[in-house]
């Protein structure tokens, strides 16, 4: 149970650096899921330390090693989806170090979410642009029945904005506002490394 709960702490890195919004449920159906060989591979923006592994999991998903700027590692389960001609990627966390230092009690408060980019053409540049936090935060709170959702209160007495719709109501929505200015960021542009990647390595201790 502790490693389940654990797998939360994989996308902190990436909640601090792309905002993005969490949803409890996917935005994905196995149907909906693409494979796409060429996602295999390092990518790493241009001038960035920070890298993105992506390796073959399975015929339907990726397993994803994002490496931040001080090398720590998180690890994490990826699926490629088109609806409608347009490319998604989802991603949820993997698991986690299990040396990562963190107790039951604290591991119980971490509940695992899952997080959307819109996807550009893959190879040679891969082009990832996240849900945009402000924006979907400003819709729903002017639109509030045009998606499930909850604001819950954080640690410093901010607000956060979580998902609860269904999979089929978060196809339809992101769908509708795929090509609406402000509903994603601007993308980050990753380059295709000439290398493999590597295994698969645990996570970095976090704490450490």
């Amino acid at each position: 149970m502790l490693r389940k709960w654990r797998r939360g702490v994989a996308l902190a890195v990436l909640v601090s650096l792309m905002g993005c919004v969490p949803s409890l449920h996917p935005l994905y159906t196995d149907q909906d899921c693409v494979f796409n060989p060429a996602l295999v591979a390092l990518w790493q923006a241009e001038g960035a330390k920070d890298s993105w592994a992506f390796t073959k999991r399975d015929d339907k998903s990726y397993n994803l090693v994002y490496t931040d700027d001080n090398g720590v590692k998180g690890n994490l389960v990826v699926h490629l989806i088109e609806i409608q001609g347009i490319t998604f990627m989802d991603l949820f966390p993997g698991e986690a170090d299990p040396a990562l230092k963190i107790n039951g009690m604290y591991a119980l408060h971490f509940v695992p979410c899952h997080f959307f980019a819109r996807v550009g053409d893959i190879g040679p540049d891969l082009q990832l642009a996240f849900t945009h936090p402000e924006w979907t935060q400003k819709f729903l709170t002017e639109n509030p029945t045009a998606l499930k959702h909850e604001i819950i209160w954080t640690v410093d007495g901010g607000e956060r904005l979580v998902l609860t719709a269904s999979t089929a109501e978060l196809q339809k929505f992101w769908v509708e506002h795929a090509r609406t200015a402000g509903a994603f960021t601007d993308p980050i542009v990753l380059k295709w490394q000439a290398q493999p990647p590597a295994a698969t390595e645990a996570p970095k201790d976090a704490a450490k």
